[in-house]
């Protein structure tokens, strides 16, 4: 049964008052956490301007841009090389 749907089940660990409680339908309001606020994006991205709250994620991002450049090298340098070809 998904956690939305209403259940008749009644667990173990539960008092016997709760039990009942369960029985007769009534339900308990939990009170409402708050989340806790984000940090601040300090640590910005030079190349693009994407901001982070934590440097390990500016980092990966960073790191993702160094790919993608790799992937641009290797290509410019495959269509070089067939270029290349072409000419002798």
């Amino acid at each position: 049964m998904k956690p939305w749907q209403k259940s008749t089940y009644v667990s173990e660990e539960k008092t016997e008052e709760e039990k009942q409680e369960v029985i007769r339908g009534e339900v308990k309001i939990e009170p409402k956490i708050e989340k806790e606020e984000k940090p601040e994006k300090r640590y910005i991205c030079e190349l693009c301007g994407a901001s982070f709250s934590y440097p390990h994620q500016l980092r990966n991002h960073t790191l993702g841009h160094l790919r993608q450049e790799e992937r641009r090298a290797e290509a410019k340098l495959k269509l070089l090389r067939e270029q290349m070809k072409n000419i002798s």
